[in-house]
């Protein structure tokens, strides 16, 4: 194996950390002057790439100093943490690998976010998206706080989708909105008994009416933005999106999912992922659907880290891959929610917010070097305990400091 980095010299800034740590356990030092020797240190450390540090504590420091010395330490980087520019905790990437951990002292300092919503214990929440947002939901429950959840498969978690079915809620005439839904279930259920097609309609009339109780019951909304992939179709030489809450199952089996596409295929969509002014538009519908029914809800974005399922028939001219696919995927949807809350309108809303459990997930853990897919169920899409436990305890702190 080839050691692309065997000319990185351990005297570069950025192994402040390890040398300090090999010198104290060679030198078998005293506690007191092991404190002693990282505050001269500290001192020192004051340019160059200095710059460029959190100056949080190496998490694996825990499991060679006494308890004495980390509070000691900790307390010795809190003290240059404060003093350290704002703008170059925004604008500079984390430098020193050694620093990164899900603690709230390290995302905080890495965030430094003021515009966090204010959590209290009389809010009420509401959350649409795919199981992430199904998490945080259950995160809130266990801190005492009125929290539910809109479930749906991340496959089906789109802003195209998502800003079909708010659409669906604003309707004032229940006969426009049973026209609606019957043109969907009739084009893509034709194969269904009728009995079953009343079925599908009677089950989303009920679904769409809960939806809207429930948001209007809510003053804090967080929508969970999942995936570009969606279904569409021609309709009056129109393209028009093929909502995937009415046309698709919830379940992820992949027999399941070939017997919809299909179904969905021979009904004359076809499957696609939506561009940049698509899921721009989509993300703005959403945003003005929620606003429609109140002015006064919060309004909590973020986007899921859980990657998307299956792409199964989609019209990919570049032959790409699941995992390209999914790449590309969020990076639409995080530029174009980026685009979205750059808009005048929504600056000037005091009641939108970004939640950056997508960033912390993609970013931070894995060079925190934490397990994140898979730990307890073992399955490749399903963020383990310690880091949704992580992200959720990182939003309700900073929430609950505001």
């Amino acid at each position: 194996m080839i050691d692309f980095y065997s000319n990185k010299k351990n005297t570069l800034p950025r192994f402040f950390y390890r040398n300090y740590l090999k010198h104290i356990r060679a030198n078998n030092v005293s506690n007191k002057e092991a404190i002693k020797i990282f505050a001269d240190l500290l001192n020192l450390a004051q340019k160059s790439d200095f710059l460029k540090f959190t100056w949080n504590l190496p998490e694996y420091f825990k499991k060679h100093l006494d308890e004495e010395v980390i509070d000691s330490l900790k307390n010795l980087l809190k003290e240059k943490r404060e003093k350290k520019s704002k703008k170059l905790l925004k604008h500079v990437f984390p430098h020193v690998a050694d620093e990164f951990s899900l603690s709230h002292s390290f995302l905080s300092s890495v965030f430094d976010k003021k515009n966090f919503p204010t959590v209290k214990d009389s809010d009420i929440f509401f959350s649409i998206g795919s199981c992430f947002a199904r998490n945080f939901t259950d995160y809130l429950k266990s801190k005492n706080i009125n929290a539910f959840n809109f479930p749906l498969a991340e496959d089906l978690n789109s802003p195209g989708s998502i800003s079909v079915l708010l659409n669906c809620i604003n309707y004032t005439d229940e006969k426009n909105l049973k026209k609606y839904l019957n043109k969907i279930i009739t084009k893509f259920w034709m194969e269904s008994s009728e009995e079953e097609r009343i079925e599908v309609l009677e089950s989303n009339i009920k679904k769409i009416s809960n939806l809207k109780k429930n948001i209007q019951n809510s003053n804090k909304v967080i929508v969970t933005l999942g995936n570009t992939i969606d279904y569409y179709y021609m309709d009056n030489e129109k393209e028009e999106i093929a909502p995937k809450f009415i046309s698709l199952s919830m379940s992820e089996e992949i027999n399941e999912r070939t017997l919809s596409h299909n179904r969905m295929k021979k009904a004359g969509s076809y499957i696609r992922m939506s561009n940049f002014n698509e899921t721009k538009n989509y993300i703005l519908n959403i945003y003005k659907s929620i606003r429609d029914i109140s002015s006064n809800i919060e309004i909590l974005f973020s986007v899921s880290p859980v990657p998307i399922d299956s792409v199964l028939g989609i019209d990919d001219k570049l032959n790409m891959n699941t995992i390209e696919i999914d790449c590309v995927s969020k990076s639409t949807i995080r530029t174009a929610l980026n685009e979205v809350l750059l808009s005048q309108n929504i600056l000037l809303d005091k009641k939108v917010f970004y939640l950056p459990s997508y960033e912390i997930v993609r970013w931070i853990a894995p060079v925190a070097t934490v397990p994140i897919f898979g730990v307890e169920d073992a399955a490749s899409r399903h963020v383990s305990n310690i880091v949704l436990n992580s992200v959720c305890d990182f939003i309700y702190q900073q929430s609950k400091k505001n």
